[in-house]
């Protein structure tokens, strides 16, 4: 891997296991959509910027990305997003090439574009971070006149293997907490969005859909078999106890046994991350 696309990775804190494993992960992604040198690509939820690198160095020197979120730049651990935005920009060639912009609302009527400015819409792991499926309906829509491609990119929620069920699990768990009190809630996953679901809401948004596959480089990343189950198994402690989440007994001894559930097949030498769903229409 290009040493250009490496440096910006250490600052974001991976061992150089897990940033070799992240690093392939979105090359393969990438090799999906298969960006051309030149093209000017906008990235949607961009987060700290993993997939951001890979698409600028794709890209070519004239090439361009718009990588935008809807979060601030004080978001994010273990660096934000605007520390981790800031650090590409300064320590990389590539970083001429990417144009950050946060706290994005892309559905702002204020906020468009000309027909086809860019070459490839991106989605790379951040449907479930949206407020419901409805939203990446619109989103999906609202760049379609934009974009002459879409690449859509998310973890597979079909387990192929049993020690991908602790991150199954994980997940559901996640987003049922989400939906039990939203304004509570600090789930990473706020719409937990199948494969079927994405294929259809980018039909339903004007897009034919011309190849897919489920990516199997995303299997041993760490985020995924670690990140949400510690994430899950800590909401689930902090709703069961607290006061301000009005739960009826049933539910709140159901997060219980499923915590329970979680934390005993859990297991950090054995656990494996889902696979990827990824799709590219035009």
């Amino acid at each position: 891997m290009e040493q250009k696309i490496e440096v910006p990775y250490d600052y974001l804190q991976y061992d150089d296991a897990e940033k070799t494993l992240q690093l392939r992960h979105r090359a393969a992604l990438i090799n999906l959509c298969a960006p051309s040198k030149g093209d000017h690509v906008l990235e949607v939820g961009c987060g700290q910027g993993e997939t951001t690198i890979v698409l600028a160095a794709a890209v070519g020197a004239l090439g361009r990305v718009l990588a935008v979120d809807n979060a601030p730049a004080e978001y994010g651990r273990p660096v934000t997003l605007g520390e981790a935005h800031t650090h590409i920009k300064k320590s990389s060639a590539l970083g001429n090439r990417i144009e950050f912009l946060l706290s994005v609302d892309l559905l702002a009527p204020q906020l468009a574009f000309p027909e086809h400015t860019f070459d490839l819409a991106v989605f790379s792991h951040c449907s479930w971070y949206l407020s419901s499926p409805r939203e990446l309906y619109r989103l999906f829509a609202r760049v379609r006149p934009w974009a002459k491609r879409l690449a859509y990119a998310e973890w597979d929620a079909r387990p192929r293997h049993l020690h991908q069920l602790p991150h199954v699990l994980a997940i559901v768990l996640q987003a049922q907490m989400h939906s039990i009190a939203p304004q509570l809630s600090t789930a990473n996953i706020r719409s937990l969005i199948l494969p079927e679901d994405a294929r259809l809401l980018a039909r339903d948004a004007g897009w034919i859909i011309k190849e897919e596959k489920s990516v199997d480089t995303s299997i041993p990343l760490g985020y995924g078999k670690s990140w949400e189950i510690h994430k899950a198994l800590e909401m689930a402690e902090q709703f069961a106890v607290s006061d301000d989440v009005l739960l009826p007994e049933g539910v709140r001894g159901m997060l219980l046994v499923r915590k329970q559930l979680l934390s005993q097949i859990s297991n950090e030498t054995r656990n494996m991350s889902l696979s990827t769903y990824a799709f590219l229409a035009e």
